[in-house]
């Protein structure tokens, strides 16, 4: 694994330990930088191959842990009711917590286009994970800010 991370530029992702959360305290790091690289890259149909990409985007839209991101987005955007139409809007995207660390990132694909945005919060308080998190509501306030700069710009964000 982490020789296919550095195979493609991800110079700050590392797995340190096999993943068992019961007997090592240190699994892996990464950087906010590598973590939208790779979302970049499955955006553009670049990781891996273009096939591989989009299966990967399709198990990141069912990912149902993106509370920071999506959080306080109007759920009109969010919702099609199982009518069999698209959404408006999707997030494909991948949570996470250990310690005193909380992030989210993703694709927030917009009538406007796409973007991939990416948060991580460190260093807080209070360890356990929970909705009202302080990480949580500020991260989804960030995200909602951002998403409604994109769409009053239809998409224009440079």
């Amino acid at each position: 694994m982490n020789a296919f991370m550095q195979s493609y530029g991800f110079t700050h992702t590392k797995l340190h330990n096999k993943i068992n959360f019961d007997i090592y305290d240190k699994l892996g790091t990464t950087t906010p930088r590598d973590y939208g690289k790779i979302f970049e890259m499955i955006c553009k149909e670049e990781l891996i191959s273009p096939e591989a990409s989009r299966q990967m985007l399709e198990i990141f839209k069912k990912q149902h842990y993106n509370s920071m991101l999506t959080k306080s987005f109007p759920q009109y955007f969010l919702d099609s009711e199982d009518t069999g139409e698209d959404e408006l809007i999707y997030v494909a995207s991948k949570s996470g917590s250990m310690d005193a660390c909380r992030n989210d990132g993703g694709i927030v694909s917009t009538p406007y286009g796409k973007y991939v945005i990416v948060l991580f919060n460190k260093n807080f308080t209070d360890p356990i994970y929970y909705p009202e998190h302080q990480a949580t509501v500020f991260g989804s306030k960030v995200s909602r800010l951002i998403f409604d700069q994109y769409l009053a710009l239809k998409g224009r964000i440079k």
